[in-house]
């Protein structure tokens, strides 16, 4: 490196190859960031001593001459992992780029669990899944041999968690491009923080929010002390367990470990040639790579009003409508049953909904449909239904767990965003409610 400049010094020798001027072994696209210093001729090469402010720039344009495909051992390895601190998401709001953890049992979330990256001392999956079948004891003899682990997360620690969802909601609020916000990107930044599951995520959320309304209706329902005596004894249980096995505990919230799938029993024939070794790490390689383009390929579901949004529909069901309203409303009421000597007053329709199918459609896509389809009838008026009327039907799609989880809290930041205060965020106590300061007891005493 050379300190004066900030930039890094590479000599190249090209044997075989009399190329004097720079230009002819380097590409229009890199010449901007290459400047010539000197070069010493031999008699069949030349050393050309080179600055270069992009290194690996300079090197993947110069492979890709044909000249040289040697890479240098700096570069070698990082040409898949490079600038990992870099989002690839095509989402505007995505600032941070997510790495892979441990699958799902159905294989189709990569950051199911948290990559390993605590204080916990237990043996590798793999140990533990090629354990010896037989023993001459019951039990393991410690945690670390059972892959056991005893944690806690404290309140403490979840209103800490609370708080930054707080802040992340209200940062991206005001910095993303629309004022476009989403529940899921920011469970999956705080629980990369923290490394835990962003579903546990959801749940602290959830729970918290919860918290905060009954906290501001009647604040002396939430039990502060109570808490603080759980925490205390939660905490010495933990400290308990891994003295008894004279190990040393996490000292922080570790989330569980998931055990290795063992497929069906079966022999495979292996040429004696082959590396079984470098298979499995290539194998590895390869997994972590699909991983890593899933989750920078990710759409990261935004925050919506699903009261006011309407489903998509295909032209039939709006040629439908309009037909509906060409030939007219019916009566919005139903006419009244009068009790024996009684008076009763009109009440309005039920709310009817209908889900429309295209059965040549629906076969020839085999059942994926984009279009929602589903059109509702209330008082009369025929209309497209709303996401919120979409997810109480029969026909609603697989339930998505975190969406689920944070829904009533998504609900409260729509209403905060349309200017309703109290529904959201931290508790707003009224002055009935607030405790009583010592002078104000001093005179309530008197």
């Amino acid at each position: 490196p050379d300190i004066k400049s900030s930039h890094t010094l590479f000599q190249c020798r090209f044997v075989k190859y009399r190329m004097h001027p720079l230009s002819s072994i380097v590409s229009s696209a890199s010449r901007s960031a290459i400047q010539r210093v000197g070069s010493i001729r031999n008699n069949n090469a030349i050393n050309p001593l080179l600055v270069c402010t992009s290194k690996d720039n300079f090197i993947d344009n110069l492979a890709s001459t044909g000249i040289t495909r040697r890479r240098f051992a700096s570069t070698a390895s990082s040409s898949g992992d490079e600038d990992q601190n870099r989002p690839r998401n095509k989402q505007e709001f995505v600032k941070v780029r997510f790495e892979p953890g441990e699958w799902d049992p159905e294989r189709k979330d990569p950051m199911y669990l948290p990559p390993w990256k605590n204080k916990a001392r237990v043996i590798s999956a793999e140990d533990f899944a090629n354990r010896p079948t037989s023993g001459f004891s019951e039990e393991f003899a410690s945690l670390e041999d059972a892959r056991f682990v005893v944690s806690y997360m404290s309140h403490d620690a979840m209103d800490v968690i609370f708080s930054e969802y707080i802040e992340h909601m209200e940062r991206m609020a005001k910095t993303s491009e629309g004022g476009v916000t989403s529940h899921e990107y920011v469970v999956h930044v705080i629980a990369k923080k923290y490394n835990i599951m962003a579903d546990r995520v959801a749940g602290i959320i959830t729970l918290k929010h919860n918290e905060e309304r009954i906290r501001q209706e009647n604040p002396k329902l939430v039990h502060e002390d109570v808490a603080k005596y759980v925490d205390e004894k939660c905490k010495a249980h933990v400290k308990e367990v891994y003295a008894s096995y004279d190990e040393i505990e996490p000292g922080e919230f570790v989330e569980g470990t998931i055990e290795m799938r063992k497929g069906a029993s079966m022999n495979v024939a292996v040429d004696d040639l082959m590396d079984l070794d470098d298979i499995s790490k290539q194998a590895i390689l390869r997994e972590r790579r699909e991983a890593q383009h899933m989750i920078d390929n990710k759409i990261f579901i935004e925050d919506i009003d699903e009261e006011a949004t309407e489903v998509k529909v295909n032209k039939e069901c709006l040629e439908f409508i309009n037909a509906k309203k060409d030939a007219g409303d019916n009566a919005t009421l139903v006419p009244p049953v009068l009790p024996e000597g009684g008076k009763a007053e009109s009440r309005t329709r039920f709310k009817y909904v209908a889900h429309a199918i295209n059965t040549r459609e629906f076969k020839a896509k085999n059942g994926k449909i984009k279009e929602k389809n589903t059109i509702v009838e209330q008082d009369g008026q025929l209309r497209v239904a709303t996401v919120d009327e979409f997810q109480s039907t029969s026909w609603k799609p697989k339930r998505n767990v975190k969406e689920f989880m944070y829904r009533e809290v998504k609900k409260a930041w729509i209403e905060k965003k349309k200017g309703i205060n109290g529904t959201w965020g931290r508790a707003e106590i009224s002055q009935k409610h607030r405790p009583a300061t010592d002078a104000k007891k001093k005179e309530m005493k008197q």
